[in-house]
Formats: C-alpha cells, structure tokens, sequence
C-alpha cells in the first residue's frame, strides 16, 4: 500500500511540472510569437498586397483609402489591441476580394505557429535529456 501512494505521488509532481512549464515558458513564448507575426503582417505583408489595392483605389480618387494607408501603417505605434481589431476589421472587408489568397495566408501562419510549438517542446526535451545525463554523471 505505501508503494502505490508514492507512485500517485510521482505522477501528480510530473504532471505538475508539466503545468507549471506549459504556462510559464510555452505559452509565453507563443504570445510573443504572435505579437511579432502581427508586427510582420504590418510592415511585410501590407507593402505587398494592400499598396496595390491602395493605388487601384486613390486612381479611382477614393481618397478615405489614402486616409486608410496611414492610418494602418501607424497603428502600429499606439497599441497592440487597437491595431489588432483595425486589422480584423480590414480582413473583414478584403475577405471577398481576397478569399483565396487570405485562406493561403492564414493555413501558412497556422503552420508555422505549430511548428514554433514542436521546436519549443523538442528543445525542453533535448535540454531535459542533457540534464538527467549531467546528474547521472555527477
């Protein structure tokens, strides 16, 4: 009977740390990530497909669009949150024009955010493994 306890014991510590290492360093790491594909999408992504759309528009003399184009590229220097729901709001309104390519997009992001992940775990494990091996050593 105290063989069993200990091993009830062993397991609610791994997966404790487990927990603890979840929320501390990978969802962490995963916020950060998407904070930084949000600032990619500002510079990278809007010079390649909104600065055609924009100059389709002001040709047109839809100047509100021009106002738009600024409003856009600076949002970047308020906050996080404000530019994050202009930028839904612009998804929302390409999403007609541009379905196809926005799916293309966003599988892509999808991918790469889980491949992040997957390196992330691998490296805990990896690091992990060297660890166990350095006290073994000792």
């Amino acid at each position: 009977k105290k063989k069993k306890k200990k091993k009830k014991r062993k397991k609610k510590i791994k997966r404790d740390k487990f927990i603890d290492f979840f929320f501390s360093k990978v969802l962490y790491y995963i916020y950060i990530y998407i904070y930084i594909y949000i600032l990619y999408i500002n510079f990278h992504f809007h010079f390649h497909v909104f600065f055609f759309i924009y100059i389709y528009f002001l040709k047109k003399g839809f100047f509100l669009f021009y106002f738009l184009f600024f409003f856009f590229f600076f949002s970047f220097f308020f906050s996080f949150y404000f530019y994050f729901i202009f930028f839904l709001l612009l998804f929302f309104l390409l999403f007609f024009f541009l379905f196809p390519f926005f799916f293309f997009f966003f599988f892509l992001m999808l991918c790469v955010i889980l491949y992040y992940i997957f390196f992330l775990l691998f490296l805990h494990i990896h690091n992990s493994k060297k660890k166990k091996k350095k006290t073994k050593e000792n």
